[in-house]
């Protein structure tokens, strides 16, 4: 059985190549599922939770996952559209999403079984956002994954069109707080949006309040700041190809560090390991620039950590 299992929607994804006389290339992407062909890259057994459209997308979607090691036991083809994205040479042109096959997703979607057998369960505002229904879902999954003593990890993902205000998206994620064990908001994006805070530290102090004993903010260029263990470390940002597309960069990193957490790596390491990888992907398009163990460790030196206390 899978080890990190997750919950949410997968896009085809159309990017234009560059040679124009060449074909669009075709590939996937989803805050969700880029956490897991992470984990799956580096050697985590990954499960992912979720409904695709019953045509030839759905398929070619489920292929590629089966061929990355992702177990796909949990991914349904139903009726409907698949939801879509248009690359242009580095950034996204079109979006089609609303009503898509994977809003449909529902509590009935949600596997005792699958769960308990798991290690850690990870989650996101997109997939609550999407719907109703897979807001209920993902409640239902974190639930069970507490009561199963799973590690929940949670990346508030706002994106301001899945919300009517974005006090709904807030509600959502307090909603399973609670529940929480790693949170990775990116910063300021999420925090000053969702919480009104700025300062990193107030930020710890907010979810501290919530007892949960990992955060670890995404800061984009400017590195990351991780409170874990009393301790805080803040990570420098690489890029040693250069930057292309910093689309699911954040994604690459929590599905790094998950993975480090699945195979008891030190804290330290693992944070080196993250933003190394996040660093990597940046100098590629969408996902398929993730990077293998092997090209993480060139460039693990590169990074610098300053760790102090939690008051530091």
């Amino acid at each position: 059985m899978p080890d990190i299992i997750s919950i949410g929607e997968c896009f085809i994804e159309f990017i234009k190549p560059q040679n124009p006389n060449s074909p669009y290339g075709k590939t996937f992407s989803g805050d969700a599922l880029n956490v897991l062909t992470m984990g799956s890259l580096l050697g985590s057994h990954c499960g992912f939770i979720s409904r695709v459209s019953d045509d030839p997308i759905g398929d070619f979607l489920i292929k590629s996952w089966n061929e990355l090691g992702i177990d796909t036991s949990h991914v349904q083809q139903c009726r409907g559209f698949n939801a879509l994205e248009i690359y242009s040479e580095n950034s996204v042109i079109g979006m089609y999403r609303s009503n898509s096959v994977a809003s449909t997703i529902n509590k009935k979607d949600i596997d005792e079984e699958y769960i308990k057998q798991s290690k850690i369960l990870h989650i996101s505002g997109i997939s609550q956002g999407i719907s109703q229904s897979c807001k209920t879902a993902v409640l239902e999954a974190v639930k069970l994954a507490k009561s199963h003593n799973l590690l929940v990890s949670y990346d508030p993902n706002f994106r301001p069109y899945l919300w009517k205000h974005a006090s709904d998206a807030k509600y959502a994620m307090e909603e399973i707080l609670e529940y929480t064990d790693m949170i990775f908001p990116s910063h300021p994006g999420d925090t000053e949006t969702l919480l009104g805070i700025t300062d990193p530290d107030d930020v710890y102090d907010y979810f501290k309040k919530w007892h949960i004993p990992t955060v670890i903010l995404k800061c984009g260029e400017k590195g990351a700041v991780a409170y874990v263990e009393n301790k805080k470390y803040t990570m420098s940002s690489i890029a040693p190809y250069g930057i292309i597309d910093v689309v699911g960069a954040g994604d690459t990193f929590v599905g790094t560090y998950l993975h480090c957490i699945n195979n008891n790596i030190e804290i330290k390491e693992a944070l080196k390991w993250s933003t190394t990888a996040a660093g990597i992907k940046i100098g590629g398009r969408s996902i398929t620039s993730q990077p293998e163990s092997i090209e993480i460790q060139k460039h693990l030196s590169k990074v610098i950590i300053e760790q102090g206390g939690i008051d530091a």
